[in-house]
């Protein structure tokens, strides 16, 4: 028998392409190296799998089949410890850490892993990517994960206040027509191996869609998430069709590079046009919804992992039952287009330093007399309030006008405005911050809160509400609901004027009858419904209740007050407040400053006396009935006390 040729026959063989020089070059490579980082901390895991995502998205000697069975296997590791950092996130110590943001560091790391993650699915499949038969048979599985990744990573950009990562609608588009081509859309998949619910390309991409038409840009990082969570548990009850729905608001061309739009804003159906159907998608939220309401509010919401409370998941569907409807709502004007410069500050203490103040009064505390009406008027025994010179305070206010962050004007309506940041001077910019707004075109500060945020190669667009187009600075005395305990423990220790005074942005005229209402912006955790507040004025002193108080996590918390007669509260004062002198407008005066009476002083303590002739830093042990008001401009002395950072003596 001849000599057998087996090189020969080798050549005669299809050669097998050899493996990439990768330490995770073959499946069982991988399996050992990702076994090995068993025990490892989550975040050094997860920072250890960004950069394993990383080479295969850099490495060019992988087949698509061979890359995407060694990604679906980094996936596996990397979900149990992406859960632990969200919960860490979300719920550090168990507790849901409600409306607050967590830990950013978290978020970037997170970002990171998405974003690696993301790119190595792209290079599956480039376009002088060799075919794969693998690759073909798992293709639905595949383009989960890769459609999966994007959505979440453009979520978590957002919740950084980030621009989405380049081209995210057009690889989502691409991978959903890739779907449709192999007729895998609607195959239904486990995305992971602990993963119950199954899931399909279709959803995925709807998912997308749903938080894309759920305004994401005036959410915060926590409600971002949420809205992530909301779309994938009520993807599958949305419909795709293709035929126009009378009831459809949205619409998305999977053929384009962009993701859905309104209907109001296509003027030409073009075919290929999908339409989103959400009549059972709405149907079966609302029963949802409704089952939270019954929930104590703070309690961990088991519907959404526990992660956060009753209160955020029913606000957070309600808002998405509003946007997914067939009446979203619109804006309230139409915005015009402006351009020109502004000046910006932020935050509750600097927007108390640069609105207008509320006239409360100014008259001699010696005879009670109104300087400006030149009749008598019941003086308030409980205060004494000394006036800046105005001139000064004028000058102060256009030199703080100067320093201010620069903005320029995009649009501006009756209620609303649409400024560029630089992003340089915008890292305090959050949906929800206190914004102060002096256009180049007019003479006051605007008062507003950031509704939505946009970033962009530009700068940052934020679309900001007025809330109040001439704010003005008041002083109110808080008021306890154990009026005589507080007085008793006044009179027996010192107590700080913070205690008793709040400085308050009042957003329209305080009430003065009964029913009425008025809005105001105050310190959070200073009252509560039920609370009690005085404002003093020339004239007497009105009586108000708190009715509602909207908390945020900045600094500043939106107050309701009513109108209330100063006998209700018990306190011993007059029946009611003097009614304001008819046709009587708030003028524009100097800043308050609160100083004690030396002539009430000397009677409680002589060494208290000596302290009121002298500039001193903090006011004496005197009970509160004690302070009187009087204008400086009127009387030399005693001289106003050098004012704190924070506004107050």
């Amino acid at each position: 028998m001849a000599d057998f040729n087996l090189s020969g026959l080798r050549k005669l063989l299809p050669s097998r392409r050899p493996l990439p020089d990768h330490p995770m070059a073959s499946l069982d490579e991988a399996k050992t190296l990702l076994w090995q980082m068993q025990g490892t901390d989550p975040r050094a895991a997860v920072a250890d799998l960004t950069n394993w995502y990383r080479s295969f998205s850099i490495h060019d000697g992988f087949t698509p089949g061979r890359r995407a069975r060694i990604l679906l296997l980094i996936g596996e590791a990397i979900r149990p410890r992406w859960r632990l950092l969200a919960h860490d996130y979300l719920a550090p110590d168990d507790e849901p850490k409600e409306y607050r943001p967590g830990e950013q560091k978290l978020l970037l790391l997170m970002l990171a892993a998405r974003e690696a993650e993301t790119a190595a699915w792209t290079a599956c499949f480039v376009e002088d990517a060799p075919p794969s038969r693998w690759l073909e048979e798992n293709l639905a599985l595949v383009l989960v994960r890769w459609t999966r990744a994007l959505v979440l990573g453009a979520t978590l950009s957002r919740m950084l206040q980030r621009p989405p990562g380049e081209g995210v609608w057009v690889k989502i588009n691409y991978a959903f027509r890739r779907a449709r081509l192999a007729k895998a859309e609607g195959r239904l998949v486990a995305a992971f191996g602990d993963e119950t619910r199954r899931t399909s390309v279709r959803q995925e991409f709807i998912r997308g869609a749903l938080i894309e038409l759920a305004s994401p840009d005036g959410l915060k990082a926590r409600e971002l998430e949420l809205l992530f969570r909301i779309a994938g548990r009520f993807a599958a009850t949305v419909q795709l069709t293709a035929a126009e729905n009378p009831d459809a608001m949205y619409a998305v061309d999977p053929d384009t590079d962009t993701g859905p739009v309104s209907l109001l804003r296509v003027s030409e159906r073009k075919p290929g046009l999908l339409y989103f159907d959400m009549s059972n998608c709405i149907a079966q939220m609302r029963p949802y919804y409704e089952a939270g309401r019954s929930e104590q509010a703070t309690a961990p919401d088991a519907r959404f992992g526990s992660v956060f409370t009753v209160r955020e998941g029913s606000s957070m569907l309600k808002h998405a039952l509003d946007r997914w409807g067939s009446h979203p709502p619109q804006r309230k004007a139409n915005r015009l287009s402006m351009r020109g410069s502004a000046k910006v500050a932020h935050g509750l203490e600097r927007a108390q330093s640069l609105c207008a103040l509320y006239d409360q009064g100014g008259f001699s505390a010696g005879d009670g007399q109104d300087d400006s009406a030149g009749a008598t008027a019941p003086a308030d025994k409980g205060m004494r309030i000394a006036f800046d010179d105005k001139k000064v305070a004028e000058a102060l206010t256009t030199a703080k006008v100067a320093r201010e962050s620069s903005a320029q004007m995009l649009d501006a309506s009756t209620t609303g405005l649409g400024l560029l940041l630089a992003i340089s001077e915008a890292r305090w910019a959050k949906v929800g911050t206190l914004l102060c707004v002096h256009a180049e075109v007019s003479n006051d500060w605007v008062l507003g809160i950031i509704r939505r945020a946009r970033p962009s190669g530009k700068g940052l667009t934020v679309g900001v509400e007025i809330v109040c187009h001439f704010p003005q600075v008041a002083w109110l005395r808080i008021a306890s609901s154990e009026r005589e305990l507080v007085w008793q423990d006044a009179m027996s220790q010192e107590r700080s004027f913070d205690t008793h005074f709040a400085r308050a942005i009042l957003l329209t005229e305080p009430p003065r009858e009964l029913g009425a209402v008025g809005r105001m912006l105050l310190p959070p955790g200073r009252v509560r419904p039920g609370s009690g507040l005085e404002m003093p004025l020339a004239a007497g002193r009105i009586g108000l209740r708190v009715r509602e108080v909207q908390n945020s996590q900045d600094d500043y918390a939106r107050v309701t007050v009513e109108w209330v007669p100063l006998a209700a509260r018990q306190d011993g004062s007059a029946d009611e407040a003097p009614a304001r002198k008819e046709g009587a407008t708030p003028a524009r005066e100097p800043e308050a400053v609160i100083v004690p009476d030396a002539a009430a002083a000397s009677t409680a303590d002589p060494s208290t006396a000596a302290e009121v002739a002298g500039t001193r830093a903090t006011p004496p042990a005197l009970p509160l009935d004690q302070w009187r008001l009087v204008d400086h401009d009127a009387q030399a002395a005693p001289p106003p006390v050098p004012r704190k950072d924070k506004g107050a003596p």
